[in-house]
């Protein structure tokens, strides 16, 4: 409900009314809150690199093109690329975090089990799609949930974990490639966000609170996007 208030004035009292803001979470509730958010950023990130140690394997069973190969990179960082700067909250921060992450566990579905070198590019570039959606909702949430001293150690983790998702890439690449057979290892690269990433959305659905749609966001929604 609105927050209510008292404001004196020279003729008297008058009520005014504040516009309500979202629920901020705490304790506990908050804690799990950031747990899913940095599997999430953690993810997306881990799928930038690690896919560069798998990438002999992958032409050779695919018999992918050079440009096909260069797809399979750089249509992911392209997608996320582009998408983060659109990615905006009207339909609400949990709302598109989990709608983000859904895509994303699709996606890497999609990829893990690509029968050709069209199919992966084009998987990987939906992944980055839903990974643009669902990636600046970590710090907006974090930004909404945090305050103070508490905001600063959360964004610390949050950077860590940036730049620990990406150094480690390759290395959890090469682990696959190594203990697994080289028709399999690469698909594992982009299999494990699966099961990981549907944990994710479960966790979300769960976790983080979806703010209602104001009507009249909801009436202007068209209006207010500008994909272009």
């Amino acid at each position: 409900p609105p927050q209510t208030g008292m404001h004196r004035r020279r003729t008297g009292i008058c009520l005014y009314i504040m516009p309500s803001e979202p629920p901020v979470l705490h304790g506990r509730a908050r804690a799990r809150l950031l747990f899913v958010l940095i599997s999430g950023l953690f993810l997306s990130l881990i799928t930038v690199s690690i896919i560069n140690v798998a990438l002999p394997s992958i032409k050779t069973a695919l018999d992918a093109s050079p440009s096909q190969m260069q797809w399979a990179l750089s249509g992911y960082s392209l997608a996320i690329g582009v998408v983060l700067v659109a990615a905006g909250d009207i339909l609400g921060r949990g709302r598109l975090f989990a709608a983000g992450v859904l895509i994303f566990t699709i996606a890497s579905t999609a990829a893990a089990l690509a029968v050709n070198a069209l199919m992966l590019d084009v998987a990987r570039a939906v992944m980055g799609f839903g990974a643009g959606i669902y990636t600046p909702q970590t710090g907006g949430l974090i930004q909404q949930h945090y305050r103070g001293k508490e905001r600063a150690k959360a964004f610390g983790i949050f950077g860590a974990t940036v730049g620990v998702a990406v150094a480690i890439g390759p290395t959890v690449g090469g682990v696959f490639l190594e203990l697994l057979p080289e028709s399999v290892g690469w698909r594992a690269t982009l299999g494990f966000n699966v099961p990981v990433a549907a944990a994710v959305f479960l966790l979300a659905l769960k976790w983080i609170p979806r703010e209602p749609i104001d009507p009249e966001h909801r009436s202007h929604l068209w209006k207010r996007l500008d994909p272009v």
